[in-house]
């Protein structure tokens, strides 16, 4: 039977597309999508270890070889190009677990933080000038965060007493917070869960013991926790300044940088997300 030329045309590509990774369908080690997206990156990632000219002249080879090759030598060849993806994973991943300019310590030998703290065990009250944006639109005012018994009340208003929101949180982290009340305009979940994570974030911290710490190799005094997928920029006192998100390719991006003198509260809060950002001051 005779194809149609656009038939036919389809018919060729697809051998072609087939031909080119059939190889890789024997790999017993890595699954096919996963070394056609290390190849189409170009082993950006771990450019720095390996020389990626070298091992693509021999995936090609490989390639090549396996054309030609019997079926023994087919599956030499796509478990030896697999082993070679498999390894860039692996060099991935263990980069991962550093951060650029620090050093993994021990929790007790190497630096004397037991907790680390924003608001402190002598926290009672704080009043802060507050600045809201989102994307086109600017609230200003004036929010009180205060420490009841069993929770932080987060009331943020216009400096006429026009509420825009008011959270609780429980000490108890398992409880979900409290929406006492949020302005018409503002209750969408993208904010309203932002706010939640955000404040959430300074409520709730993570364990020294649980976490992994490091130091600045440079200046000693700057002490990294990290914690699942956040990182805390700290002083020697437990003092957190910044809070950032770790990312494995990406660089780590900044959430919520803060400056704090001998009070037991920070002087600002600056919480960033680009088009939408919350900026706290005290008044003292």
């Amino acid at each position: 039977m005779i194809l149609p030329r656009r038939h036919q045309v389809a018919k060729n590509h697809k051998e072609n597309i087939y031909n080119a990774f059939s190889f890789v369908h024997l790999s017993a080690f890595v699954p096919l999508w996963l070394i056609i997206k290390l190849v189409l990156i170009g082993f950006l990632p771990v450019s720095r270890w390996c020389n990626q000219n070298a091992i693509i002249a021999d995936l090609k080879s490989a390639y090549n070889k396996c054309r030609i090759a019997n079926h023994k030598q087919l599956i030499f060849y796509s478990k030896r190009i697999s082993i070679y993806a498999f390894s860039i994973v692996l060099l991935t991943l263990a980069s991962s677990c550093s951060v650029v300019g620090y050093k993994a310590v021990s929790n007790s030998n190497d630096n004397n933080i037991a907790t680390i703290q924003i608001f402190d065990d002598n926290f009672e009250k704080a009043l802060y000038k507050t600045d809201i944006n989102i994307y086109s639109t600017n609230l200003t005012g004036i929010t009180i965060i205060k420490k009841k018994d069993s929770a932080m009340r987060v009331v943020s208003m216009s400096e006429l007493g026009m509420k825009y929101f008011d959270f609780e949180f429980h000490n108890n982290q398992q409880k979900d917070p409290v929406v006492h009340y949020i302005m018409a305009s503002l209750n969408k979940n993208l904010l309203v869960n932002m706010i939640k994570k955000d404040f959430g974030l300074l409520f709730y911290l993570p364990k020294i013991n649980e976490s992994k710490v490091m130091v600045n190799v440079e200046d000693k005094s700057k002490i990294l926790i990290k914690n699942n997928k956040l990182l805390y920029l700290s002083d020697t006192m437990g003092t957190i300044s910044i809070i950032k998100k770790y990312r494995v390719l990406l660089p780590n991006k900044t959430i919520i940088t803060l400056s704090k003198t001998a009070q037991s509260y920070p002087d600002t809060i600056e919480i960033n997300h680009g088009k939408i950002s919350l900026n706290f001051v005290n008044l003292k």
